[in-house]
């Protein structure tokens, strides 16, 4: 994508921003010819060298986007954005996890996008992955607001970039968020403190009293532990024995620790990838018949053998929300969609096959 440039220490693909700006003047006006800022123009707009945007043009005339007429200059083919009339007709929206430079997408990850593009489909959008580029928040906020995007639904969005979805709603770009809050951006999240009051429910019927729970520094688990605490000092005279496991990296260790000097829990409370790493370890000390898990029903979904309490989110009203709020804003109804939803997901045991 023509010579690179660094930014704040990274490198990034210097024509990316010019693509865009292309790219959006075309569907801004799909149906007549538009005249294409000069090499010269667009070098200066993006601060990048002539000979990038040079190459940047050269990959849209190809692809049939932009026609190069010598001497007058280049313009946009309408006959291109026709033959793709099923995207220019609708609105295109976003859908963007993370920073997008993980290596790995969990089931959470991919339900909630998977569900979020179907909802859209076919009336409200057409739902586009963004692939970012950068994780400087400046060259973000100029990659996303120079896109053909007309809206954007960011799940997890880090904290670093709140300022840059702050930006792009000022500027006219509807952006949702799932599961990190911005200030005055609609956002949808789960109710994590109903289910640990729901799973505290579930755990004094059982009788537990000796509990590790593994919040391993995701705000998650940490608040349905806070659900569960406020649920018990409600019901029970004495609380449940809770072994809290904080570290990500060192909560292998400390678990086995705690199983080889006989510290054995009743129930352990384990979400993501790490709920491998726990059975692993119940199977080698034969635990695996004495002690509850509880986790998502996300990771056990098709195990018919296990046993356990899980909570159950409904990723699928999740993405309805979520299409219908876009909807809304890109209807110029700002005051229709609520600045925070929360959802209530089903928590129950399994008693196995």
């Amino acid at each position: 994508m023509g010579r690179h440039k660094q930014l704040n220490g990274e490198f990034v693909p210097a024509g990316l921003a010019v693509r865009h700006d292309i790219l959006k003047m075309i569907f801004d006006s799909p149906a007549v010819s538009v005249r294409i800022p000069s090499a010269l123009q667009l070098a200066k707009k993006h601060h990048v060298s002539r000979s990038t945007v040079t190459a940047e043009m050269k990959k849209l005339i190809e692809s049939g986007w932009i026609i190069g007429k010598p001497g007058i200059g280049s313009f946009s083919n309408p006959e291109k954005p026709v033959a793709n009339q099923t995207v220019v007709k609708k609105k295109i929206i976003g859908l963007l996890a993370g920073d997008t430079w993980f290596l790995k997408s969990d089931y959470t990850d991919w339900a909630i996008l998977s569900y979020t593009g179907l909802e859209l489909l076919p009336d409200i959008g057409h739902p586009k992955n963004v692939i970012l580029s950068s994780k400087d928040p400046d060259h973000v906020y100029q990659e996303l607001n120079m896109s053909i995007l007309d809206g954007l639904i960011w799940l997890f969005p880090q904290d670093e970039h709140k300022k840059v979805i702050q930006k792009l709603q000022q500027n006219g770009k509807p952006v949702i968020t799932i599961y990190n809050q911005v200030p005055h951006v609609p956002y949808i999240e789960f109710n994590h403190e109903k289910i640990g009051e729901d799973i505290a429910a579930h755990l004094m019927k059982e009788k537990i009293s000796r509990i590790i729970w593994g919040t391993l520094e995701d705000p998650n688990p940490d608040r349905v532990l806070h659900g569960a605490k406020k649920y018990w000092k409600k019901h029970v005279q004495k609380m449940p024995e809770i072994t809290v496991l904080e570290r990500r990296y060192s909560a292998f260790e400390q678990l086995e620790g705690l199983f080889k000097s006989g510290e054995i829990p009743e129930a352990i409370f384990v979400h993501s990838d790490f709920l491998s790493s726990v059975r692993f370890l119940m199977e080698k000390h034969s635990l695996s018949d004495r002690v509850l898990l509880i986790t998502s029903y996300g990771h056990i979904r098709k195990e018919k053998d296990f046993r356990g309490i899980v909570y159950k989110h409904d990723f699928q009203k999740m993405g309805m929300l979520a299409a219908q709020y876009m909807q809304k804003l890109l209807n110029g109804e700002k005051k229709l969609v609520p600045l925070k939803t929360s959802l209530v997901s089903e928590v129950f045991y399994i008693r196995g096959s």
